[in-house]
């Protein structure tokens, strides 16, 4: 037994996850390719190729998350918030630091912390929807029309917001890409349910699979250190502010219970039907307040655009503190009543 143990657990080391677990994974980046790409525009002049690499940053800041959601047990909303904030310094700090961190330390509140973790927050939202089979109702038509809307404000606004000549964004662009995305998200979720997971700990990393997650992350670190784009002072917030927040996942962690996948595996099937009238939605609504919208001057931001700087302002300067001093009281209440304290 001990001489067929050892290279069980050697290949353990070199273990690659199968499809199952790199469709979850999948789904989860197209998710986020979604909300932070196509519907938070952050770059209008991306060349093509750059797409793959940064879907492969996605896909690598997927498994590095689904891994702390099981490693750490993460079973509610403000645990699922901590998820969306890692994301969020990865989208915008790691994978668009032209953009996320353009005039620190304001664009690290407004920009990272703000506009990236709600994307990354309703990101993770849309992948556990999918997870349930896309349930519908009027609350989930009510975000439907609510994200299209802001769609096209924010398509509209993105070039005042960039600061050079508005509007950047052709129309096309906006329903190329969001129903690109979209399709994948669809395509995946779809995928899912004909090869299924029933484990929620197979979505754990092989040290094969972080070292391999971990240097796709990395490789865009350091191009943003050789561009110029990611500032050594905003890397050192981003590695200050992902330290704290893995403190706090670290601290509300309870072996005794289970994250929130596991309810959820397998996938339900999803109502296709729902989700292509969602999509068509959203590009109808997007598409269409872009061309009402009167065109910015270039130099000039509307009172809307401002208003929705300070509301991504507040929020990204108030969510982790808030959701630090939820989780640390729960975690506190828990070791006295199991009276670990000293």
């Amino acid at each position: 037994m001990l001489r067929s143990s050892q290279p069980t657990k050697g290949r353990a080391w070199l273990r690659l996850a199968p499809p199952a677990v790199w469709l979850m994974r999948g789904l989860l980046a197209a998710c986020w390719l979604l909300t932070a790409e196509a519907l938070f525009w952050t770059n209008v002049s991306r060349p093509l190729w750059i797409w793959l690499p940064l879907a492969l940053g996605y896909v690598a800041a997927a498994g590095l998350i689904l891994d702390a959601a099981v490693r750490f047990r993460v079973r509610d909303l403000f645990g699922g918030a901590l998820l969306g904030g890692l994301f969020a310094l990865v989208s915008g700090a790691v994978l668009n630091p032209a953009y996320g961190l353009e005039n620190l330390p304001v664009t690290l509140g407004t920009r990272v912390m703000g506009a990236h973790a709600v994307a990354g927050m309703l990101g993770l939202w849309l992948f556990l929807r999918l997870l349930d089979g896309l349930p519908s109702g009027r609350a989930w038509w009510g975000g439907v029309i609510v994200v299209g809307v802001f769609w096209g404000v924010w398509a509209q606004g993105i070039g005042a917001l960039s600061g050079t000549d508005a509007p950047l964004l052709p129309l096309w662009s906006v329903a190329l890409v969001g129903g690109a995305c979209g399709l994948l998200v669809i395509g995946l979720a779809w995928g899912i349910q004909r090869v299924p997971l029933h484990d929620e700990d197979a979505l754990r990393l092989s040290p094969l699979e972080y070292g391999l997650c971990s240097a796709v992350l990395v490789a865009w670190i350091a191009w943003g250190l050789f561009s110029g784009d990611l500032p050594r002072n905003g890397l050192s917030a981003l590695i200050l502010i992902a330290s704290f927040a893995l403190v706090v996942l670290w601290f509300q962690e309870r072996p005794e219970s289970v994250s929130v996948l596991v309810k959820r595996l397998p996938a339900q099937r999803i109502n296709l039907l729902v989700a292509l009238g969602a999509l068509l939605v959203m590009i109808v609504l997007a598409t269409a307040l872009y061309a009402l919208l009167p065109q910015i001057p270039a130099g000039e931001r509307p009172t809307y655009l401002r208003g929705l700087g300070v509301l991504f302002g507040v929020f990204g300067l108030t969510w982790l503190p808030s959701v630090s001093l939820v989780l640390g009281v729960r975690a506190y209440r828990q070791t006295m009543r199991t009276g670990k304290m000293l």
